[in-house]
């Protein structure tokens, strides 16, 4: 319906902009990220849980960093706007939020994620911080890294940058 209405008003840019309910705001921008169904959201301005904006946006060292962190990373340049205290709400929440905008990278080499691999790439992602305290090597078990990568097995996935697991992952889903 998105293409549809974008293709008969003449409107090609599609852009998110919403208050987003905190427990669909993460699988809702993942999907955005990974855009299986083609729509192509450029951008998104969301209101969302401060907690998750910044796990979105950190890096790697940072005890935030996780599988959306990274997914984002690839997919995304992102910041957060300003925060907003519950104040501004009704019904009040017990939570901070965060107004952020991810303005999404183009399909293509440059940008390192490839549509054809996002989503395993995502499922590759969930599967490695689910197990966060395991060395990547475990975590694997029983496909060994290849020894041309530069990534050592004894790492976790947090220690990990974007382009080590995007590279893992392509070495790995080959095997």
């Amino acid at each position: 319906a998105v293409r549809e209405i974008s293709e008969k008003e003449r409107r090609p840019r599609r852009v998110l902009c919403s208050n987003l309910p905190y427990n669909a705001a993460t699988p809702l921008l993942a999907n955005i990220a990974v855009d299986d169904q083609q729509i192509g959201i450029s951008e998104a301005i969301a209101t969302i849980q401060l907690e998750m904006a910044q796990r979105m946006m950190a890096v790697p060292g940072d005890s935030n960093y996780g599988a959306l962190s990274a997914l984002m990373a690839l997919r995304a340049e992102g910041k957060i706007i300003r925060r907003v205290g519950g104040e501004v709400f009704w019904p009040r929440p017990q939570v901070d939020s965060a107004v952020i905008r991810l303005e999404f990278k183009p399909w293509d080499e440059r940008s390192g994620l490839r549509r054809d691999e996002a989503g395993g790439f995502q499922a590759f992602l969930q599967k490695l911080f689910s197990q966060r305290r395991k060395m990547i090597r475990a975590v694997l078990k029983p496909l060994n890294i290849p020894e041309n990568l530069p990534i050592n097995p004894d790492a976790r996935a947090e220690d990990l940058s974007p382009g080590q697991l995007l590279a893992l992952f392509r070495a790995t889903a080959t095997r």
